[in-house]
Parts: C-alpha cells; sequence; structure tokens
C-alpha cells in the first residue's frame, strides 16, 4: 500500500448517475475515474452504479465491467420516485433509497450533486466548477439562483465537497468559507485506448474524408467553450494566404443559447471556411479515440473549465496543444502546451500557423509515457480512495 493511504477493508462506492448524451464531459468523467479504480484494484474499491429504469445503458460504453443497477427510485414520474419523494418530506430522510444503497452494502456515495437526500450513509457532493461566478452572462437569473443554492446545500449537507481542481477548490472557500473543512481535491486523469489507431489514417480519410494533418478541437458547442476565436485565427490565416485544417466534434446544442451553433455556422460561411474548419457533431467514442490520436495537436479555446479532459489527453497521447490561458489550465500545465489569451485570435493565429510548420518530435513528449500514465492514473485512484477514508471519518465523527 502506498504512503497516504490507510489500510482498510474494501470500500464499497455508490454513484447515483442520471446523466443524459448531452453533457459528454460527465460521461467521459465518469468512464476515467471508473477505469483508473478498476485498473488499481489492490486499493479495494468497489464501485457500483445506480441509475433510473429509463437509462440509456449504451450511454456506458467503454466504461469498466462493474456492477449496474437500475431501479425505480431513481426514475422521475415513476411511481416508486413519487413514494420515495413523498417519504422524503415526511420525515425528512431519504429512507427508500436509503435502504436500497444498505441492502447493497454501500460503504459510502460518492459524486452527489442533487441537494435532496438525507441519508444516513457517509456521502461525498461533487462541484465540478463555479463558471457562474464568472461568466453569469451566461446563465439566467433563475439559473444563477438556483446554483448558489444548490452549492450551498451541497456543502451544508454532505461530508465532502469533491472539486476537480485546486483552483476551484479555492473558489469554494472564496464563496463558502464556512465549509471550507469539508473540500477535498480530486484531478482527473484519463485513459485512452490506443488499440484503435490501427489504420487511423485510412479510416480518417474513408469515413470523415480527411486526408491531411489537421488540429483536433473536441469541444461541446457551448458558449463557454470559445470557438469563435479559432475560426476568427483561420480567417486571419486564410487572409494572407496560409491554409490549416482544424477538425471539431461534440454536442451542437447548448440549451443556455440555442443560437450559439447556428452564429457559428454564418461565420464559417460568410468567411468562406468550409476548407479550414470540419464539423463532425456526436459521433462514436472510439472516432474520438481515432481523432486524438492522429491529430497534429489539440485545441481547447475554452474561456472556463472545472478540469479539461482535453488537456488531459494530450497528456496521457503525448500530442502537443494549443490552450486558453485560464487559471485551471495553467494548473493542468501540459508538457506540450502552448497558452493563449482566449480574446485574441492573432495570437491564436501565429501559434497554430508555428506548430502548423515546426518539423515535429514527439519524441520528448512520449518519453516513457506509458509509465507516466500509469502513474497518473494510480495518483487519481490514490487520491479518490483517501477522499473515500475522509469521507467515511467525517461521518463516523458526526455521528460521535
Amino acid at each position: 500500500m502506498c504512503r497516504g493511504i490507510k489500510k482498510m477493508g474494501k470500500i464499497k462506492v455508490a454513484f447515483l448517475l442520471n446523466i443524459s448524451e448531452n453533457w459528454l464531459g460527465g460521461l467521459n468523467y465518469y468512464r476515467n475515474l471508473l477505469l483508473a479504480i478498476v485498473e488499481n484494484e489492490d486499493l479495494a474499491i468497489e464501485p457500483v452504479i445506480f441509475v433510473p429504469k429509463d437509462a440509456d445503458i449504451r450511454l456506458f460504453e467503454g466504461y469498466p465491467d462493474i456492477s449496474i443497477i437500475e431501479t425505480g427510485f431513481l426514475t422521475r414520474r415513476n411511481f416508486l420516485w413519487f413514494i420515495r419523494k413523498i417519504l422524503c418530506k415526511l420525515i425528512n430522510r431519504d429512507i427508500l433509497l436509503e435502504k436500497l444503497l444498505k441492502s447493497n452494502n454501500i460503504d459510502v456515495i460518492s459524486h452527489i450533486q442533487a441537494d435532496l437526500m438525507q441519508i444516513e450513509l457517509p456521502s461525498a457532493a461533487w462541484i465540478p466548477d463555479f463558471q457562474h461566478k464568472y461568466l453569469p452572462e451566461l446563465f439566467s437569473r433563475q439559473e444563477l439562483e438556483g446554483r448558489d443554492t444548490s452549492f450551498r446545500n451541497l456543502a451544508k449537507a454532505y461530508d465532502t465537497v469533491i472539486l476537480s481542481s485546486n483552483n476551484a477548490k479555492g473558489d469554494f472557500i472564496k464563496f463558502f468559507s464556512g465549509f471550507k473543512g469539508k473540500a477535498e481535491v480530486l484531478q482527473f486523469a484519463v485513459t485512452v485506448d490506443t488499440s484503435s489507431n490501427s489504420n487511423g489514417v485510412k479510416y480518417l480519410k474513408e469515413k470523415y474524408k480527411i486526408d491531411s494533418k489537421f488540429f483536433y478541437l473536441p469541444n461541446q458547442y457551448w458558449t463557454h467553450k470559445n470557438h469563435k476565436v479559432v475560426l476568427e485565427a483561420l480567417t486571419l490565416l486564410k487572409q494572407t494566404g496560409k491554409k490549416v485544417l482544424v477538425v471539431s466534434s461534440g454536442n451542437t446544442e447548448d440549451y443556455r443559447n440555442r443560437e450559439y451553433f447556428i452564429s457559428l455556422k454564418q461565420f464559417i460561411e460568410e468567411h468562406n471556411l468550409y476548407g479550414n474548419y470540419y464539423i463532425l457533431e456526436k459521433i462514436p467514442y472510439s472516432d474520438v479515440q481515432i481523432l486524438s490520436q492522429n491529430c497534429l495537436a489539440f485545441i481547447n479555446p475554452s474561456l472556463f473549465e472545472g478540469w479539461s479532459t482535453t488537456v488531459e489527453e494530450a497528456k496521457t497521447m503525448g500530442k502537443r496543444i494549443l490552450l486558453s490561458n485560464i487559471p485551471v489550465h495553467l494548473e493542468q500545465n501540459p508538457q506540450g502546451g502552448e497558452f493563449f489569451r482566449p480574446d485574441n485570435s492573432k495570437e491564436l493565429a501565429d501559434k497554430m500557423w508555428y506548430i502548423w510548420n515546426e518539423k515535429h518530435d514527439n519524441k520528448v513528449l512520449q518519453l516513457d509515457i506509458e509509465q507516466k500514465n500509469k502513474a497518473r492514473r494510480r495518483k487519481f485512484a490514490e487520491t479518490f480512495k483517501r477522499i473515500l477514508e475522509n469521507t467515511i471519518e467525517r461521518f463516523n465523527n458526526k455521528k460521535g
């Protein structure tokens, strides 16, 4: 057992998931966490996923072989869901869900994001980021108030609050200083399936008509992901006779700004960027991996992140990445990173052209890459176990 990890029996941890395909980042996050747990089986963590009965199990493609329990207690508008809600209000305790968890010998619940459960089990909440505090213009007044209330309730109700970065921990302490003792940082690492790389170039040419080198931008089309600065950079390059290609993929719907994707398509049309910017929209996860492995470099121009999957994938694959100089990206600090100001398309254009033309030798980035990746995943799993143990300890101390 590694230093800093206390010896104790197996910890059986529950995840209560109600994820849709509209939050691909969440799906990827849990996939990476569960893969790290399963890979490091000596840490004796046994994960169990609880999902609504109407959950689309296909969304869990690429997840490890672990227990997934479907329950009516989590299925909105289901008879059991209504009974559970009524009992919660009557006795101020989620007794039915609690009994279900205890009957499955759950020791601790992790990554709770809904502030509605009163359960007599050690519990850890998860707040991915405080985007609404820094980009309030992207939220309605109701959403702003709702997130503040929800985060405050999470901090108050549960034994631990998991944050995805030290930057987010600082925000949590700033906004909820009375609960700073509950804050725990869990910086995730990613697992990449390199087996899908065989014949990748041929596959991309046949399926997506990509027959040249390219930058890869795998961000969902949400306003804060800041695709516009990339299109502006491509326009600047094109105006000076410099042609590069950016390939993008991701969900094209932003429920907070349904005009966002439409405005980007209009910009592409107005500046005739069809040969410079490919939009693949939502694609299979295996294809995302092939694009990642075969790209020249990643781009992440985001205005705000909790902890960027794209940056972690660049680390894992030993790839270059152009990324905005926001605090979380600076904290992630990828070895092959080139930072730019997210509102400066000229700076991005210059860096894109530099990387497009430099003689690439990724040997330095890929030196001992497998050992480094395994160590990152190990640290991820070890940190998670420590958080679970601290959560159980806080619960027991609270109970006296």
